[in-house]
């Protein structure tokens, strides 16, 4: 299943060299950063698969989706993973009680938090080495957690919410309270009563983040 899915994959990218060149760059800034390792031969486990979308809005930009929904013998890897609580409601709910909003977003989430290593056997997937179409699959592990496993939201989400009281003696408890309760996937929103106190507050977890490296968009 895996292999005539790549080369379905293959046949696309070979129409498309922007969408080629692309999908190259992606993996291998995966690799540069380690966020991605080739698997020895004697530790390869179950194969796995991927595509690339472009987001409407950013389209010189490729985020590449692992497709863990797709079965084999009836069943994926999504299937047997825990999803862990998604409510928005009560991130939104509070919004009514202040006249400014602020939302800031951080960095590549999923892709910086580790998978455990016992677990990145899960985690298998095929690619071609160097980009190059011709060269025979081989089999990689993605070290870090990613779009498309429907564990990777309420893990990526625990991971932040742990940085944030291991560091909490750094930090108001204005602060740490707010980053616990106003996270949404990898979005932060809060609300306060004047624009300066959201130049604060961007500043203080701005600087939170950053003490485990989380880059933050404001």
């Amino acid at each position: 299943m895996v292999i005539s899915r790549h080369r379905s994959l293959q046949k696309k990218l070979k129409m498309n060299q922007t969408f080629h060149n692309d999908y190259n760059k992606f993996m291998l800034t995966l690799l540069e950063n380690g966020f991605e390792e080739e698997v020895p031969e004697g530790e390869l486990f179950r194969d796995y698969r991927k595509v690339g979308m472009y987001h409407p809005k950013k389209p010189t930009q490729i985020r590449i989706i692992f497709e863990c929904s797709a079965k084999y013998r009836g069943i994926s890897l999504n299937d047997v993973l825990l999803q862990g609580s998604d409510d928005l409601v009560d991130v939104l709910r509070p919004f009514r009680r202040e006249p400014v909003g602020m939302m800031g977003d951080i960095e590549k989430m999923f892709h910086q938090v580790m998978v455990i290593q016992n677990n990145r056997d899960c985690m298998e997937l095929y690619c071609w080495p160097v980009g190059d179409l011709e060269y025979q699959l081989k089999i990689y592990t993605m070290a870090v957690h990613i779009f498309g496993a429907v564990s990777s939201l309420s893990c990526t989400n625990y991971a932040l919410q742990e940085i944030i009281k291991d560091n909490k003696q750094l930090f108001s408890n204005r602060i740490t309270q707010s980053a616990l309760s106003r996270l949404y996937v990898d979005d932060w929103l809060n609300l306060v009563p004047t624009h300066e106190e959201v130049v604060q507050l961007v500043r203080e977890i701005s600087t939170l983040c950053q003490t485990h490296q989380m880059g933050v968009k404001q």
